[in-house]
């Protein structure tokens, strides 16, 4: 059984899988997303440097959920470029994010959902200098 230990060696499957679920859910960072006062839901992140071509997961709890019902998430991951002011006579300082995918989940009755995601292998990594910076954002809307 899971007591805050690794299963014992007479333990069936059913508790080594329980315990690695329950390892996996303190590795992830949690967001409580609120709206008016009333969380709307928990989503997870695994708390882990995110690495071009690599799978994350992330999940999403409405157990808690309260006075607002969430019937679709859509995820989108973005770079986005932004040019050091100097640089910019004529142009927008940011320019227009890079959409790399964007993914949509019903949750219409759902109590937790979860979805792994991978940023493409041959992705730009995250560069800041003095001319400019190109960072990535991983959107979330809640219909």
């Amino acid at each position: 059984n899971i007591n805050g230990g690794e299963p014992s060696e007479r333990g069936n499957q059913e508790d080594e899988d329980l315990w690695e679920e329950a390892r996996h859910v303190r590795e992830m960072k949690r967001f409580m997303i609120r709206r008016n006062g009333f969380l709307v839901v928990c989503f997870m992140k695994e708390d882990k440097p995110l690495r071009c071509g690599e799978p994350f997961t992330v999940a999403f709890d409405f157990s808690e959920a309260g006075g607002y019902l969430c019937e679709e998430v859509t995820l989108t991951l973005e770079t986005e470029e932004a040019l050091a002011p100097e640089f910019c006579a004529a142009t927008p300082a940011v320019a227009p994010g890079r959409q790399h995918f964007a993914r949509t989940i019903l949750t219409a009755n759902s109590i937790s959902e979860s979805l792994e995601l991978v940023i493409p292998a041959g992705a730009p990594a995250t560069l800041r200098s003095s001319l400019g910076e190109l960072s990535w954002a991983l959107r979330l809307k809640l219909v």
